[in-house]
């Protein structure tokens, strides 16, 4: 679908620098040689380095796990064409505060959009009132928005939460993307296939959440992707993809995602690198649509989600994936269960940017009748926050859940 490429590159984005893994893939013939997850390190010079270690010097391909867009309804209240004419402007003059996250109500302008500051009186509404938003849908990209396996993402101007994004989004945007005039966007700057192997360097945004289902890799039975052994049994399905397209993985990497990689902390960042990298490589190599409706609202002002679309995984590789072990898998729980404490799980819900399975179990206590928000795998422990002396549970109304049964 593209021209040729030399490198790919995912990068797995935090705020925090030692959270920041990317895992590469260098050219190999007609496949790609597959790398262990490395720290991103300095950011000035990020593209020259792997432009260096590039098959052949040929271009690269990078994809980063943060927004790069802004919805529309925004861009149609700044007196500005696009989103790519805006960022040169970040940081300069009439928008010299956009980067500063607004601590208060009054402070939010169409300069000044993010919020809030820290937790503690601070509302959804105030964003939709600063920003002249008429609803939240407002604040999504149209790639945002819920489908049948996630909820909504969280909006790119919200900054508190587990399942926030605006505060990878700024640095993102000021340390990679706002001075990088040589960088091709997509789908800003043109169509995938016009960009791939014809610019020295593209880049795209990822979603590694959406990329466990574009790789075949099930939610059920539940796993941990903050737990080792959650990674390495969705590493199998990792293994699948990278022997069926007959790619190269470096062994440091194969004992790496049978061990469900570092037990450290950084496991599950390591572990999105790869997992971003592999689907970045379906899309380049064209086994998958990029998904993009390539419209003028996208292409002007929203960008895309590499690969966000509504379509099947590819019958080659569910064909591919590992069958059901009879032993040894995560076990499975089933909505109107009890545990021992007497707490039952009321609903699952696909949440963008939840660590856990992506997903979050709704608890309710038997006793007080109390829900709360727990990790799904921690299911058998669950004890109540408010009566059975249990941990306190994830607030569903900070994570801006839909109403759940």
């Amino acid at each position: 679908m593209a021209g040729r490429l030399g490198l790919i590159a995912h990068c797995d984005w935090s705020v925090e620098r030692k959270k920041r893994w990317m895992a590469v893939a260098t050219r190999s013939g007609d496949h790609w040689r597959i790398f262990p997850p490395e720290p991103v390190g300095t950011t000035h010079d990020l593209f020259e380095r792997l432009a260096r270690s590039s098959t052949d010097g040929q271009p690269i391909f990078v994809g980063f796990d943060f927004p790069i867009g802004l919805p529309v309804a925004y861009g149609q209240k700044v007196d500005i064409a696009d989103y790519r004419s805006l960022l040169g402007l970040l940081g300069e003059g009439k928008w010299a505060k956009w980067f500063d996250v607004c601590e208060h109500p009054h402070e939010i302008t169409q300069h000044r959009p993010f919020y809030p500051m820290r937790p503690g009186g601070t509302e959804l509404r105030h964003l939709l009132e600063g920003l002249g938003a008429s609803s939240a849908t407002d604040l999504l990209r149209q790639c945002d928005r819920r489908t049948a396996s996630r909820g909504d993402a969280c909006s790119v101007f919200w900054t508190l939460g587990g399942n926030q994004v605006g505060k990878a989004a700024i640095s993102g945007w000021r340390e990679l993307l706002r001075t990088s005039g040589q960088v091709a966007l997509w789908p800003f700057d043109g169509r995938l296939d016009s960009l791939l192997g014809h610019k020295p360097v593209v880049v795209a945004e990822t979603y590694p959440g959406d990329a466990y289902g574009q790789l075949g890799i099930p939610r059920a039975p539940l796993w941990s992707k903050r737990k080792p052994e959650g990674r390495a049994h969705a590493g199998r399905h990792l293994r699948a993809v990278i022997d069926r397209r007959g790619h190269e993985a470096d062994e440091n990497l194969t004992r790496a995602i049978s061990a469900g990689f570092s037990a450290n902390g950084v496991g599950e960042d390591q572990f999105d690198a790869i997992v971003g990298l592999l689907a970045m490589i379906e899309v380049a190599d064209g086994h998958r649509e990029d998904g993009c409706p390539y419209d003028d609202d996208t292409v002007r002002w929203e960008g895309w989600i590499l690969g966000h679309s509504r379509t099947t995984v590819p019958s080659e590789i569910r064909r591919s994936l590992p069958k059901k072990a009879a032993h040894n898998e995560p076990k499975m729980v089933e909505l109107g269960n009890f545990n021992d404490q007497a707490q039952q799980l009321v609903a699952l819900v696909a949440i963008a940017g939840l660590d856990s399975s992506q997903q979050l179990a709704v608890m309710r206590c038997k006793h007080c009748m109390n829900r709360y928000g727990a990790d799904p795998v921690l299911f058998d422990l669950q004890r109540c926050p408010t009566c059975g002396g249990g941990d306190p549970g994830l607030p569903l109304h900070i994570l801006q859940l839909l109403p759940v049964p």
